[in-house]
């Protein structure tokens, strides 16, 4: 494995997420299996700055180049994009980043070296400023809640690297486990037997359920299925919906022991007062995984808040219709918009959980983010019937 590979597979990372709407979470573990540990790990930190950074990034292709940058080969594209996220980073000699780009270039086409060299070079004495930017919109609608200091330690929080949480009982080697939430680890290397990769905040989210062996419960939204496998663990008696029928079969495949039903969460096919727990982890637009999936920031915008918040303000009301009397409900997202947090759940005499949470109180729920430990961001709140 040479230096050039490391950053052939991070080009290639960037080049999915960027042109086949692949979140970076996912094709970061498929495009680096096989490679070392310590490659794997140059390649995904290379592609996640790539990421983070991209609006900047491009800017500096575009000027340093003596080509209009739609005119480069989109794999050529890739390459030079994690070049400049290499040269920005300033913590390896700028010959070796570029002799190791110019490498995977010449792979891809022999004639592409002088051109990537020269973007290269150009750029690393230009010294850029490639720190990400949080998008003025994101950070008007944000101070609605969050004062400015807040939103500032969110996203610098968000921009850097996260630890792996997993879930799980037993000798967790050198993962940590989190405060407050029972079962939940962060640490690196490898995945203890017994242990799934989830996070310490998605952990949380299935324990403010709270499923008891004697319920029913039902997990609208479910797929790709972590919290699903959670509740299941609990003994109940676990329903489980999600809409898109391709994922809701990857997911029945992962969680075997919950019934699972193609249905659109709006127009669930269950009679009312059928459950005596329901968990909406609702759609939403993600902003507090932004750690994990940093292009989220250049795909959604304030429309998007908008239309997912309607999407959850409908999906909770058609979820309390399920509820039984006497039982609750949970309403999760893994974001921090106010749109989609404390404005859906107004008005339905919501509350945090009962349980002793990092984060803190976002009325009428709970908020963990990265600012506030070592989650994820996720709006917790309880309804009671």
């Amino acid at each position: 494995m040479t230096a050039a590979d490391a950053r052939a597979a991070a080009a290639r990372i960037v080049g999915r997420v960027v042109r086949s709407g692949a979140y970076s979470n996912v094709v970061s573990r498929t495009e680096t299996e096989g490679m070392n540990p310590s490659d794997a790990g140059v390649a995904r930190g290379l592609a996640y700055d790539t990421l983070r950074s991209l609006p900047q990034i491009d800017a500096e292709v575009r000027q340093r180049s003596s080509r209009p940058i739609e005119r480069i080969d989109g794999a050529l594209l890739d390459l030079l994009r994690v070049g400049v996220a290499e040269l920005g980073r300033r913590d390896r000699p700028d010959a070796l980043t570029v002799d190791a780009v110019v490498r995977a270039a010449k792979r891809l086409d022999r004639s592409y070296g002088g051109f990537t060299n020269g973007v290269l070079r150009t750029v690393a004495r230009a010294l850029p400023d490639l720190r990400p930017v949080m998008p003025g919109w994101l950070r008007q609608e944000l101070s609605r809640e969050f004062a400015e200091p807040e939103i500032d330690a969110f996203w610098e929080a968000s921009m850097a690297s996260p630890e792996l949480g997993i879930r799980g009982s037993g000798d967790a080697g050198g993962f940590e486990p989190v405060a407050g939430i029972e079962g939940a680890h962060v640490g690196r290397g490898p995945i203890p037997e017994g242990f799934v990769i989830q996070d310490p905040a998605s952990v949380a989210v299935g324990l403010a359920v709270d499923a008891r062996p004697d319920e029913v419960v039902l997990d609208m939204s479910a797929a790709p299925g972590g919290k699903t496998g959670q509740l299941v663990e609990t003994g109940a008696e676990v329903v489980a919906c999600d809409v898109h029928e391709r994922r809701t079969r990857s997911a029945a495949r992962r969680v075997p022991g919950a019934s699972w039903v193609v249905a659109d969460g709006r127009t669930p096919p269950f009679p009312d007062g059928t459950f005596d727990a329901v968990l909406l982890d609702a759609p939403c637009t993600g902003f507090g995984t932004l750690r994990r999936r940093p292009e989220i920031i250049h795909r959604s915008g304030p429309d998007d808040v908008r239309r997912l918040a309607r999407l959850a303000g409908e999906l909770l009301e058609s979820a309390l219709r399920c509820l039984r009397p006497g039982g609750r409900l949970v309403y999760s997202v893994c974001t921090v918009t106010p749109a989609e947090t404390v404005d859906v759940v107004a008005g339905h005499d919501a509350r945090p959980p009962d349980l002793d949470l990092p984060g803190r109180a976002l009325d009428p729920g709970w908020l963990l983010a990265p600012h506030l430990g070592p989650t994820d961001g996720m709006f917790i709140a309880v309804i009671d019937r």
